[in-house]
């Protein structure tokens, strides 16, 4: 598996109603906090996570691919920081 990196101002989340699936074009978010985090209450156990393989920045808004859609059961200790990396196992 090759693991490539994302933008350093992509922080891993996104705030809009898109409801992703396999073979749609792209998803989009906006770069570093402008975006804010989910609160730390609402992290559900499993979270449907989308796999991309082409993550880039254009200006102040992130776009990125969609190859898949993995669950992942999410591990305690999820901080709303955006430094603060979350954690889970793919299902």
């Amino acid at each position: 598996m090759t693991v490539h990196t994302a933008p350093n101002s992509f922080k891993g989340f996104e705030n809009s109603n898109f409801n992703p699936k396999c073979g749609d074009p792209d998803w989009s978010t906006q770069t570093g906090n402008s975006t804010p985090p989910p609160p730390t209450n609402t992290i559900p156990d499993y979270l449907g996570v989308i796999v991309s393989n082409s993550i880039i920045q254009s200006g102040s808004t992130i776009n990125g691919n969609i190859v898949g859609i993995v669950i992942v059961k999410t591990n305690p200790g999820y901080a709303s920081n955006p430094g603060h990396d979350g954690t889970g196992v793919v299902e």
